[in-house]
Parts: C-alpha cells; sequence; structure tokens
C-alpha cells in the first residue's frame, strides 16, 4: 500500500493549520498587549468623554469595521491645539492584528531580525563600530572571526567607551548597558558573560543639533518606511530623546518624541510615554526652534536599504543617529513592530485619509475574516 499520497496531505494539513494557529497566537497576544496600552492611557482621560457627534462620527467613518472608539478619544486628546475631531487614525489592535501582519512575516522575521547580521546586511551603511558579535555565547570580532573571552574584554577595554545591547528580542531598551573606562573592569566582564545573544559596539556621539535636545543620550530619528505599489514610501518622522540621567532614549525608559517636519524642523508639541503634549523639553529645550540636520539624506537611506526585506516586512521602523559631521547613521532596524501609537501621536493617522479604506481591503481577505471576529 503506498502511504505516500496520506502522509504528504497529512503534512500539507498540518502546514496550512499551524500557519492559523500561529497567527491566532500572535493576534491574540498583539491585542492583550494593546489593550493594556490603551487601558493605561485612559486613566488620563476619564474627564474628556466622546460626545455623542465624535461617536457617530466615528461609527460613520468606519462603517463595516468593528473598532474600539477609545482609540480616537486617546489620539483626539494629545491634540491640544486642533479644533476638529480627527477619525482616521488605525487603532492599535487592528494595526498590529491585521495590519501589520497583512504586510509583515512575523514568523520568518524571528529569523533574520538580529542585530548581529547588520554588518552583513547593511555593509555599505554608516552604523556603529561593532567590537564584538556574542552569537550562542560565542565570542566573535567584527568580521564574524571566533575570538576567546580573554581577547574580547581586551578588545572592549581598547576602545574604551562601549555599548552593550541584545542582538534579538530586542524592545523598551532592556539590557542595554554602557561601560567606559571610569567603571571597572569587572563590570565589562560581566557584560560579555552576561551575553548570550548580544552586539558591542563603540558609542556614537552624535550632532551637535542632538545634543541641543538631551546631550546624555543618543537621540534617535525613527522613520516608518511602507512599500506598496512597487515603491517605498516614507509615512512618518519623528526623534526620540532620553530624559535626565538616562543614557537611553526610549520612551518606555522616561524619554521624549516629537514630530519632524519635511524641512528637518520640530514641531511644536513633544510628548511623553503616555500622550502627554510638552512644548519644551525638562533640560529646557524648546522643540519648536530646534532641527534635526540631513534629514532628506536619512530618509534617502532608508528608503534605499528597505527593499532588501520587502519580502518579510513592507512596514518598517528605522533608528538612525546624526555624526558629529552631520552623517546619518544607522542604529537599529526595527523590521517587526514600530511604534505606531508615537507616529499617530506626534503626525497623525498614519496612512492618512487612506486608513479605514486599507484596513477594510485587508479585512475583506478570506485569512482574516474568520479572526476579526474571533480577536475583536
Amino acid at each position: 500500500m503506498n502511504l505516500e499520497p496520506f502522509y504528504s496531505s497529512l503534512a500539507k494539513f498540518f502546514r496550512k493549520n499551524y500557519r492559523k494557529a500561529f497567527f491566532l497566537y500572535i493576534a491574540f497576544g498583539r491585542k492583550r498587549f494593546t489593550t493594556k496600552f490603551l487601558d493605561d492611557r485612559m486613566k488620563y482621560m476619564k474627564e474628556k468623554p466622546l460626545d455623542a457627534a465624535q461617536r457617530h462620527a466615528i461609527k460613520n467613518n468606519w462603517r463595516g469595521c468593528k473598532v474600539d472608539k477609545r482609540w480616537f478619544q486617546f489620539y483626539n486628546w494629545t491634540q491640544v491645539e486642533k479644533n476638529t475631531f480627527e477619525v482616521n487614525y488605525v487603532p492599535d489592535d487592528l494595526f498590529y492584528c491585521f495590519v501589520y501582519d497583512h504586510y509583515n512575516n512575523t514568523e520568518e522575521l524571528k529569523a533574520i531580525d538580529d542585530k548581529n547580521y547588520y554588518d552583513l546586511y547593511f555593509p555599505d551603511v554608516k552604523q556603529p563600530r561593532t567590537i564584538i558579535h556574542i552569537i550562542e555565547g560565542q565570542c566573535l570580532d567584527k568580521d564574524y572571526k571566533p575570538v576567546d573571552y580573554e581577547t574580547a574584554v581586551k578588545m572592549c577595554v581598547e576602545c574604551g567607551e562601549i555599548i552593550s545591547k541584545p542582538s534579538v528580542y530586542t524592545g523598551g531598551g532592556k539590557k542595554i548597558h554602557f561601560w567606559d573606562k571610569t567603571q571597572d573592569v569587572v563590570v565589562l566582564e560581566g557584560l560579555i558573560l552576561e551575553g548570550e545573544n548580544a552586539i558591542i559596539q563603540e558609542v556614537v556621539h552624535q550632532h551637535p543639533s542632538l545634543d541641543i535636545l538631551h546631550k546624555g543620550s543618543i537621540n534617535t530619528i525613527r522613520i516608518m518606511t511602507w512599500y506598496h505599489d512597487g515603491i517605498v514610501e516614507v509615512l512618518s518622522t519623528i526623534v526620540r530623546m532620553g530624559v535626565g540621567d538616562s543614557h537611553l532614549d526610549n520612551i518606555s525608559q522616561g524619554g521624549y518624541y516629537c514630530g519632524v517636519n519635511d524641512d528637518g524642523s520640530l514641531k511644536k508639541w513633544g510628548y511623553t510615554n503616555y500622550g502627554e503634549p510638552k512644548l519644551f523639553h525638562p533640560q529646557g529645550a524648546v522643540f519648536a526652534e530646534c532641527t534635526i540636520p540631513s534629514i532628506d539624506e536619512c530618509k534617502e537611506l532608508v528608503k534605499r536599504i528597505a527593499y532588501r526585506f520587502i519580502r518579510v516586512s513592507k512596514l518598517a521602523s528605522w533608528d538612525l543617529s546624526i555624526d558629529t559631521e552631520g552623517n546619518p547613521i544607522l542604529i537599529e532596524a526595527n523590521l517587526s513592530y514600530g511604534a505606531l501609537d508615537l507616529h499617530q501621536v506626534a503626525n497623525g493617522p498614519i496612512f492618512g485619509d487612506m486608513g479605514r479604506d486599507i484596513v477594510l481591503e485587508i479585512l475583506r481577505q478570506k485569512k482574516y475574516r474568520r479572526f476579526n471576529r474571533i480577536v475583536k
């Protein structure tokens, strides 16, 4: 008896249902995360409920799509000087459960989204100088040649000032450490031993224009790109900055962010992690008086390199800095996720007036019609 057709059909069944199960697992996780995010921010908006006209506007604009109206309450609350109620924001849960999944392949991204391979992905792009790659606990030099632990420590000491960060499953500035010669070498040794998958790089010295925002941290320009109809387009640009004694610009670590205009000037209002609008940075910088240099070069750079990942990531966010000579430096490629809320708070609806049409077009696909009811 030939069992090959039976086993082939069985394998096909499991492959098909594995993909469905994987999507549901990811979608439910994203739904829980975005719901908690929204619940936390609603604490600030209890005194500003939606009125009947606003609820009607949301329902009318998003007809045919079930949405949580609180997302519009949150986003409009952050816009202190707008006289109109904006209904084109894309709710975060719809974005991460369906829009993001439509444009990005989360399963395959897990295999390639690794900072340790940036030197291979971007050999023609200016990046922080790599001192040591740590892959599965193995120390490698910048050319991916094995080095022993003692040599790795010596190379870092010779550099003088380094940053160590996880190379995979990163976010929120977790497990990022700085070391310089004012600290004990024992601290450095511990960082190297701690890293199962990490990258150690030379610390970037940023442009004076970024120092104005916050000198103690590397302040990064985050640009979201979208590949569609055969081209890469820049959807939104913001700048993130640290606060106080922090070396990190991560918003979850207390940092601020602000929208960037096309000419590199900052918008009038910056924001905290909770979307609270601020006219100036705690250390004194007035956002509207600051400008990011080389903004056109930054945009052209990310549009160029975004094509390299369009098979697995058509929606990506890129973190860059500017060196002392005004050259863009690639800090991180966020091929998965990208802080939608920061972009929409700082710059408005991520897809402009097309948000609802894009979401509905995606939800009409067979893959999502059934899951939309389950996840929502």
